[in-house]
């Protein structure tokens, strides 16, 4: 098997027993920071300044041996600055802190009230808890912008409460992984998971992507199928969720569709004449296409990169997916696009191929319109593609509850990566489906701006 994930490119996962550590460390810190918050600073204060000063030697060091002396000079010493202030002039890093946290608060306010909103003209559920919880953070942020004095020791309350209720969720991971799973039948499926913030995990696909892009110009020769499994001689599972990686505007941000044995489910804006807010908001479609044209169509055509993570499941599992699939289809009617309007002789309201279009006529996918439900409208941060499907396949497997309930295709490739690497889970596969072409085009595009610069 080609070894292809390496451990610095992905997100942090770990075993049962270094769970339990991890579990343990950030117990302590959180009960230390909400103890001693000044103390809880100072070390990290010097593990800051610590960090700093290895990174820049480590950087040093990279950038050396590529021919690069004056910047590799120019990086050491930048992070020795940086290490030093951390070290012995700590108010550069601390008269900010309570800024971005009262900003953070306030973007995520304004996220809950944007869903709350939603929920009450839509008449979906959640419309008290989203109200509520979109005008606690704006009374946080604005309340920790406003008043410099309460700043850190707001923050440091935050930050230890948010270390406890991480770390109790690691421990519920630890406990289910290592002894509930061998004492039931069946699997351990509800959870509480203290997912990782929103800012950070929405702009995850942004990195892979450029990591990837990175790993297949300095190997060539790879592309195509890199699977890993962890189940020996095991083929292709009947369930896959695929996670989109594109360097394209708004793709960056990463798409989330599922395939059921040689069908695929993906839900989006595909009527671009609905788009509202920049595609933010749209009618909600549903696309069903043969799996090895989309595939196809994604890598070679959208020049994307797709990470597929199969999924192990049971016949009464299976069964349990098709009930949503079929509960779904209720509530779809037939879409066409521009291009079958075109070929059926109707009038289009704008001329030029679209997505939609595109992708019918190079798979020969059946686009429908969402009638009814909470997937009638499609909303970037709530009713995503996301949470279509987590909807159907959610139950049977993946049903994890999830404290902030924003979910980007960058918080659902870390939980599934996270279970992957785990082990002892639903997630059995892990493949990268990329273009075998992919290195030699990327080299081509860098070569030709690089003499696009040339006088």
């Amino acid at each position: 098997m080609r070894q292809f994930f390496h451990p610095k490119k992905w997100a942090s996962t770990a075993g049962p027993w270094l769970e339990l550590l991890q579990a343990v460390l950030f117990l302590a810190f959180g009960i230390l920071t909400l103890a001693d918050g000044p103390l809880a600073f100072q070390f990290l204060q010097a593990a800051a300044a610590g960090a700093l000063a290895i990174a820049g030697i480590a950087r040093f060091l990279q950038l050396l041996p590529e021919g690069k002396p004056l910047l590799a000079i120019l990086s050491l010493a930048g992070f020795g600055l940086l290490a030093v202030l951390a070290a012995i002039y700590p108010a550069v890093f601390t008269l900010p802190a309570g800024i971005v946290f009262g900003l953070w608060f306030l973007l995520s306010g304004l996220a809950r009230g944007a869903i709350a909103a939603q929920c009450w003209v839509e008449n979906l559920p959640g419309k008290f808890r989203n109200s509520f919880a979109s005008l606690l953070s704006l009374i946080f942020g604005v309340l920790l912008i406003a008043d410099p004095s309460m700043q850190l020791p707001t923050v440091f309350s935050l930050a230890g409460v948010y270390l406890i209720l991480y770390a109790v969720s690691l421990l519920v991971d630890f406990i289910s992984s290592l002894f509930l799973s061998n004492q039931l039948g069946d699997r351990v499926k509800r959870k509480v998971r203290i997912a990782l913030p929103m800012f950070v995990t929405a702009f995850l696909p942004s990195r892979l992507i450029d990591e990837f892009n990175q790993y297949f110009l300095t190997h060539q020769d790879k592309g195509g199928v890199l699977r890993e499994t962890r189940e020996p001689g095991e083929g292709k599972p009947a369930l896959e969720v695929f996670i989109h990686l594109s360097d394209q505007g708004f793709g960056r941000m990463g798409h989330v569709d599922i395939r059921l044995d040689d069908t695929v489910y993906s839900y989006g804006c595909y009527d671009h004449h609905s788009h509202r807010f920049f595609g933010m908001v749209s009618d909600g479609t549903v696309a069903v296409a043969p799996a090895g044209p989309y595939l196809r169509h994604c890598l070679s055509f959208e020049r994307k990169v797709l990470v597929g993570f199969g999924l192990h499941i049971t016949h009464r599992e299976r069964e349990i997916v098709e009930a949503k699939l079929r509960e779904l289809s209720q509530v779809l009617v037939p879409w066409q696009s521009d291009w079958e309007k075109k070929q059926a002789g109707l009038t289009v309201k704008r001329k030029g191929p679209d997505p939609a279009s595109r992708l019918v006529k190079a798979t020969g996918a059946k686009i429908f319109k969402v009638k009814s439900g909470p997937f009638r409208k499609y909303f970037a941060i709530n009713t995503n593609c996301v949470q279509l499907a987590d909807a159907i396949i959610g139950p049977a497997g993946l049903d994890i509850l999830r404290v902030n309930a924003i979910a980007t295709p960058g918080s659902y490739f870390s939980m599934l990566n996270e279970m992957f690497e785990r082990g002892n889970t639903i997630v059995t596969q892990r493949t990268i489906y990329a273009d075998k072409k992919r290195g030699r085009t990327l080299s081509k595009k860098l070569e030709k701006k690089n003499s696009d610069k040339l006088p």
